[in-house]
């Protein structure tokens, strides 16, 4: 692993409640973060069932999107985790396999004046929609037939 990755891995779980010993299954490091040269880290989050991804959505707001493996985006707007999501299409998700669920998000570039962002998901069939990615502009009533770029 490179250490670009190892420092992004080590900034990222701390802000799900995992520590990078927990991730990984191992002994938990007694050397605290400032000692070995990282930023002090702190856990905003404890309480979160299957994070995958933490994303910025490049708008200049400071959120964090954290994406959740059961169809749920849920923001960090600095302070709390907002208690309405950013997008739950739990319905249309199938988050039983381990591999399985909405498994990704990124932001278009041109975001804050678009509104576009993609996920990635298994649907009910544990197919992957064939499309690159699948583009919403919140708040969009009519999921899962969003409209396109």
């Amino acid at each position: 692993m490179t250490a670009h990755w190892k420092l992004l891995l080590v900034s990222v779980l701390p802000l799900l409640g995992l520590s990078a010993a927990q991730a990984a299954d191992q002994p938990e490091s007694t050397t605290p973060p400032a000692e070995a040269g990282l930023p002090p880290l702190t856990t905003i989050a404890p309480n979160l069932v299957k994070p995958v991804g933490i994303t910025n959505a490049g708008d200049g707001s400071g959120r964090l999107f954290i994406t959740l493996q059961d169809g749920k985006i849920i923001i960090w707007d600095g302070t709390q985790v907002l208690a309405t999501p950013f997008l739950d299409i739990d319905p249309i998700v199938n988050s039983s396999g381990s591999e399985q669920g909405l498994l990704g998000l990124a932001f278009h570039p041109d975001y804050k004046s678009n509104g576009y962002f993609y996920v990635n998901y298994t649907d009910n069939t544990g197919s992957t929609p064939s499309s690159p990615g699948t583009a919403c502009r919140p708040p969009t009533p009519t999921w899962p037939t969003p409209p396109r770029p």
